[in-house]
C-alpha cells in the first residue's frame, strides 16, 4: 500500500502549531481545480490519499462532509450534516470526528450542536453526542480522547471509541478555538483567560487572565481565532488586549509579551485574532491591523514585518523554507526574511491551506477546493 502523508487535524498538530516539515511551492505556481460544491468549504483534513471537508452552509440548509481523492477529486462518498464551521473536522484512526451546530429554530430539538463521529471509509455514522449550544471549534484528537471546546463556554473531553464524555470542565467565556494539548495537559482560551487542564481528569492546573479587553472581542470570522500554540514548555496566544503572550507551560506565569506596531477591530479595542505558528524558535502570526510577524520565540524580539492586507484572522502555515498565509489572496513568504515569494489572485477567498508532500490544498470561498504546486 502506498504510505500518503497525512493531515490528521486544523493544528495539524495536537499542540496547535502550525508547522509541518517539508517544501511546498517556493516560486511560480500552478493552480488547479480539484472538487466544486454547493456552499462554501471547511478547512480539510487528510488521511491514506483521502481529502475530507465539510460544507459551510446555513443551520436549514442541505449541507455535507465529503470525502474525495487527493489525486484527482473523484468522490468517495458524501454524508449529510447540520452547519459547520470554517475548521470542524479531525481524524481518529478509522473515523472522522465532525462538529455540527443545529438549526436554532429548531424548537423540537434541546440540543444546539453535537460531536459526530462518521466512519471515515463509509460515511456512516458511529456515535453522536450532543452539546446545549453550538461548536465554533475545531477538534483536537489525542490517543483515544477528542477535545473540543463550545459555545456553552465548556471544554468537552469525549471517548474516541463509544462518544462518552468522560470530564468537561466550564470556563468563564464562549470557546471559539481548537484545544492545544501537550504534556497531558490541554490548553485553551474561553473569554480574557487562558486555561491549562488535566487531560485525564478536567481538573484546572492553572488559568491566566489577559489585560482588559476579552479574547473574542469581536464575532470569530473562523474556528481557528486564538487557537494556543504550544512547544518546549511555553504557551503562545494573540489575545484582545493587543499582545501575544508567551507563557510558561507548567505555571502559566508570562515569560513575555509583544505589541505589534499598529492593530485594530470593529470593537474599537486593540486586538490580535490570529493564532500563532511556531517553528524553529520563531512565532509568525497575523494582527487585525494587517500585518504579518515573526518574533522570536525565546525572548519576543522582533525579526520581520510585513504588510498583507485583510490578514486579521489568518493563521500563517510554516514550512521548512516557505510560511503561507490564506487570507483572501493566497501568498507564499520566505519564512527567515518575510521576502513574499508568490501570490495567486486564481483562488477567490483563499483560506488557510495544508500541505500534502509538496502540494498545497487551499479551500476557496467560492466553493471550490483548489491544488497548488
Amino acid at each position: 500500500m502506498t504510505d500518503h502523508p497525512a493531515w490528521l487535524m486544523y493544528g495539524p498538530d495536537a499542540a496547535q502549531t502550525s508547522a509541518v516539515d517539508g517544501s511546498g511551492p517556493s516560486e511560480t505556481v500552478v493552480v488547479s481545480s480539484l472538487f466544486e460544491s454547493e456552499h462554501r468549504l471547511s478547512g480539510p483534513v487528510s488521511a491514506d490519499g483521502t481529502l475530507y471537508f465539510g460544507e459551510r452552509g446555513l443551520p436549514r440548509d442541505d449541507t455535507y462532509v465529503y470525502a474525495i481523492a487527493t489525486s484527482d477529486g473523484s468522490e468517495r462518498w458524501n454524508a449529510a450534516v447540520d452547519s459547520i464551521d470554517a475548521h470542524s473536522l479531525a481524524i481518529a484512526d478509522d473515523k472522522l470526528i465532525v462538529v455540527e451546530s443545529h438549526d436554532p429554530f429548531d424548537t423540537d430539538s434541546e440540543n444546539a450542536g453535537a460531536v459526530t463521529a462518521l466512519n471515515r471509509r463509509t460515511g456512516a455514522i458511529q456515535w453522536q453526542t450532543e452539546t446545549s449550544d453550538c461548536i465554533l471549534a475545531a477538534p483536537t484528537v489525542v490517543d483515544d480522547t477528542v477535545y473540543v471546546g463550545c459555545h456553552d463556554q465548556t471544554l468537552y473531553a469525549i471517548d474516541v471509541y463509544s462518544g462518552d464524555i468522560r470530564w468537561s470542565y466550564e470556563t468563564l467565556g464562549d470557546i471559539f478555538s481548537p484545544p492545544a494539548v501537550a504534556d497531558e495537559t490541554v490548553y485553551v482560551g474561553g473569554g480574557k483567560y487562558v486555561y491549562a487542564i488535566d487531560a485525564a481528569d478536567g481538573t484546572r492546573k492553572w488559568w491566566f487572565e489577559t489585560n482588559d479587553h476579552d479574547l473574542f472581542d469581536a464575532p470569530p470570522a473562523s474556528a481557528t481565532r486564538n487557537a494556543i500554540a504550544v512547544t518546549d514548555g511555553t504557551a503562545y496566544v494573540g489575545s484582545g488586549d493587543g499582545l501575544l503572550y508567551a507563557l510558561d507551560a507548567q505555571t502559566g506565569t508570562v515569560d513575555w509579551h509583544f505589541q505589534p506596531a499598529k492593530v485594530n477591530t470593529t470593537s474599537g479595542v486593540p486586538a490580535i485574532t490570529s493564532s500563532p505558528a511556531v517553528a524553529d524558535g520563531a512565532v509568525y502570526f497575523a494582527t487585525a491591523g494587517d500585518e504579518l510577524y515573526s518574533v522570536s520565540a525565546d525572548s519576543g524580539s522582533e525579526q520581520w514585518s510585513v504588510d498583507v492586507p485583510h490578514s486579521g484572522d489568518a493563521r500563517p502555515l510554516v514550512t521548512d523554507e516557505m510560511l503561507y498565509l490564506g487570507a483572501g489572496v493566497l501568498r507564499g513568504f520566505d519564512r527567515d526574511t518575510g521576502a513574499e515569494q508568490w501570490q495567486t489572485t486564481t483562488i477567490r477567498g483563499a483560506q488557510t491551506p495544508i500541505l500534502l508532500d509538496d502540494t498545497l490544498y487551499v479551500p476557496g470561498n467560492d466553493k471550490t477546493v483548489y491544488t497548488v504546486r
